[in-house]
C-alpha cells in the first residue's frame, strides 16, 4: 500500500481538523497540527474557500468551516 499522502487524503484531514475545537485555526496551526507544509495547507484552504466549504474569519484571518460543508 502507498504510503504517501494523496492530495484528497491532505485535503480531507484539514477539514476533518476544522471540525474539532476550536473550529478556528489558521494555517500555521493545521500544518504543525498535521505535519505538512504551510503552502500546501493553504493552498488547500484557498481552494476550500473558493467553493465555501471553508470561510475565514476576517478578524483573525483564522479558518473554519463553510455553510457548504454542512
Amino acid at each position: 500500500m502507498n504510503t504517501e499522502q494523496t492530495s484528497v487524503t491532505k485535503t480531507i484531514q484539514i477539514l476533518l481538523s476544522l471540525a474539532e475545537k476550536p473550529y478556528e485555526f489558521s494555517a500555521l496551526e493545521l500544518s504543525e497540527q498535521l505535519g505538512m507544509n504551510r503552502s500546501t495547507v493553504y493552498r488547500n484552504l484557498n481552494a476550500l474557500k473558493d467553493v465555501l466549504i471553508v470561510t475565514q474569519n476576517p478578524a483573525t484571518k483564522k479558518y473554519r468551516l463553510g455553510p457548504t460543508a454542512y
